[in-house]
């Protein structure tokens, strides 16, 4: 009688029954691990949307539109990032021109939405659908996004389409805004979540840019900064609002008091994301405070901004090129001087904006994105032996010219 062989065992094992080592994670099905399983599903779907793909795309041009949308359909539950093929499902629903087909796209869409809610075509093609609606329900669709943040408050994509559905309500309500509403939406957010960046984004859109609605909108963020200074998402919304209004909104003063709790912050340094953020902020607030109070900076002031930004450089090369990144419009451009030679100078901006040198050796400071001196007017009884540009990253740069005769 021949030995039966051994059954086939549930789970491998060593001689001592044990579990091979790396293997305690695995479950075993049919003698088949259930991750190996997954890999062999993974290529067989893969397989089947490929040959699905290449026969909706080799029938676009079908008249048997109702077989292409279910295959679309198909499709698309699977792998909803493809636009190719949301492409196609477009001009099969415009070819079939029914407003009941269309209308059951909605909750198609939702249902796919709650399993990606980050796709991007995803989101266009709602938008297109909405958009191709007789009586689109805004109503409903705000509901539906306000349920998508409650998930995850900070999908920017989700945010970005609430703003398009806000803008095509109002459009069909006549204009009238829902601003103010919104405004306080938004507040919820970030009151809730300070971390919010797609929060405080959205507010971009919606603040009333008055001088008292920037002065109120400091304190909620003085608010957020002491509870976290090292959250990156307030400081960039802190440098749009104080460094990003048109001249008249944000003055001297106001700046001067967010200097001074940037100071206070600094002197609690206790290293990390807050330190770099709030150094940040000190060099970029401190040139845009000389500007909106036509000061003229010392020669210690601007050693010690550069002082600030060589210690970010060490501390932080990655913030160094994120620093290196900043636009334009985070530094207004002016025309500043100082005296290189000796403390104290004469040297000014008058009304036109332009440089008056009155002593020799005075080096003339551009702080902008341009770092070249052309079109600057200077006007005065000495010669500039000396022109520093300094951009708006915070680094001197010294350039010698010809000595201009005075006129």
């Amino acid at each position: 009688m021949t030995e039966a062989d051994p059954a086939p065992s549930a789970s491998p094992s060593t001689p001592d029954g044990g579990t091979p080592a790396g293997e305690s994670n695995y479950t075993w099905s049919h003698g088949v691990r259930k991750g190996e399983r997954r890999r062999l599903d993974n290529r067989e779907l893969a397989s089947y949307l490929s040959s699905l793909e290449r026969e909706i795309l080799s029938n676009r041009t079908t008249t048997d539109k109702h077989s292409l949308l279910a295959k679309t359909t198909d499709y698309l539950r699977r792998n909803p990032e493809h636009y190719t093929v949301w492409n196609v499902r477009r001009e099969c629903l415009a070819f079939l021109n029914d407003e009941s087909v269309l209308s059951g796209e909605l909750p198609l869409l939702q249902k796919i939405l709650m399993r990606y809610p980050k796709t991007y075509t995803l989101w266009e093609h709602r938008k297109w659908v909405l958009g191709s609606l007789v009586w689109p329900d805004f109503d409903g669709e705000l509901l539906l996004v306000s349920k998508l943040l409650e998930r995850d408050g900070r999908n920017y994509h989700v945010w970005q389409y609430r703003r398009w559905v806000v803008a095509m309500a109002e459009k069909a309500r006549g204009g009238v805004s829902m601003g103010t509403k919104e405004l306080e939406y938004t507040t919820a957010a970030v009151t809730y979540n300070f971390s919010n960046f797609s929060a405080w984004h959205a507010r971009r859109f919606l603040l009333p840019i008055t001088r008292d609605r920037v002065v109120a909108e400091l304190e909620l963020l003085r608010h957020a900064i002491y509870t976290d200074p090292g959250d990156r998402s307030i400081w960039l919304y802190h440098r749009w609002l104080v460094c990003g209004q048109r001249d008249g909104v944000v003055d001297g003063a106001m700046v001067a008091g967010e200097l001074a709790m940037v100071d206070e912050l600094l002197e609690e340094d206790d290293g990390g994301d807050a330190a770099e953020l709030c150094t940040t902020a000190k060099i970029t607030y401190a040139w845009l405070h000389l500007h909106l109070t036509h000061t003229l900076p010392s020669a210690d002031q601007v050693a010690e901004l550069q002082s600030l930004k060589n210690h970010l450089a060490t501390e932080s090369p990655a913030h160094k090129a994120r620093i290196d990144a900043w636009h334009p419009e985070t530094a207004h451009p002016a025309w500043l001087v100082y005296n290189h030679a000796f403390a104290g100078s004469d040297a000014k901006v008058d009304a036109w904006g332009r440089l008056v040198v009155e002593k020799e050796g005075a080096v003339v400071v551009a702080i902008g994105s341009d770092r070249s001196v052309d079109g600057a007017t200077v006007a005065g009884e000495s010669g500039v032996t000396h022109v520093g540009v300094v951009d708006h990253k915070g680094d001197v740069t010294l350039v010698t010219l010809e000595r201009q005769r005075p006129k």
